[in-house]
This record gives structure tokens, sequence and C-alpha cells, in this order.
């Protein structure tokens, strides 16, 4: 278990897989769970780099009962 200033990722928990990301479950200080996307930067070249903050970007405009809801995003050197 790993924690920051605001969630906490539960890595044995591991909620499904991609070719350069995981997806963990974690929860809030409130203990509301949610999934948590990594994305290894190893992977990623700069085209794919633009198309992930676009996603994001999309991502904080949409609310509905009917997709996914971004919470929260951030980026560290890794």
């Amino acid at each position: 278990m790993e924690t920051n200033n605001k969630y906490i990722i539960l890595w044995n928990e591991l909620l499904g897989r991609g070719s350069s990301s995981n997806v963990y479950k974690c929860r809030d200080l409130s203990n509301n769970y949610f999934a948590v996307k990594i994305i290894s930067k190893k992977y990623i070249t700069d085209k794919s780099k633009k198309m992930l903050y676009n996603e994001v970007s999309i991502l904080k405009l949409l609310k509905s009962e009917y997709i996914i809801n971004l919470i929260d995003n951030f980026e560290d050197d890794e």
C-alpha cells in the first residue's frame, strides 16, 4: 500500500493491465474507492503523449452517469 497526500494505492489489487499501463484499486482519505490508471512514460512516444493529454482534457469536461468520470490527474517525472 502506498499513500500520497490524497490517495492510497492498493498495489495488491490489480484491476487491469494494458500495453503501457496498469489499473489498480485505490481509495481516498475518506474511504471512497476508485480505480487509478498508472501509465509508464518509458513506453509513451511524443505523439502518444499528446493524445493522452487530449484524452484527459476531454474527460475533465465530460460529466455523465453512463461514462467513467475523471476525478483527478497528476504527472510525475517517472
